[in-house]
């Protein structure tokens, strides 16, 4: 009979965590992210805040999160209210779904 340990899932991924292809799938996705942003973006300062960040776990696994150090990062990908630049109209200006529309493209 064969028996598996039951951290098996977290002492896996701490060896794959540290392997460069992780962090070339992650560089990949951050390339992604930030070619979907420049589609949307007239300054290309969102796009340019698009990061890759190492983050530990609370069970040593070190995983990859790709970010947006944009101030506006969360407006830009749900949407928001603006005022209008003449009057008291208000608008809502619909998100960018950069990040999502990404997610989306590897489920």
């Amino acid at each position: 009979m064969v028996s598996l340990s039951k951290n098996i899932g977290t002492r896996a991924a701490k060896i794959a965590c540290e392997l460069p292809e992780f962090d070339g799938a992650a560089d990949g996705i951050r390339a992604e992210v930030s070619a979907e942003a420049s589609r949307h973006s007239d300054t290309g300062h969102f796009a340019s805040s698009i990061k890759k960040e190492r983050v530990r776990g609370s069970r040593g696994v070190t995983d990859r999160l790709i970010t947006s150090t944009d101030r506006a990062a969360l407006s830009i990908e749900y949407g928001h209210f603006a005022h209008g630049s003449k009057d008291s109209s208000v608008s809502y200006v619909p998100g960018k779904h950069v990040f999502g529309t990404v997610a989306e493209r590897h489920r």
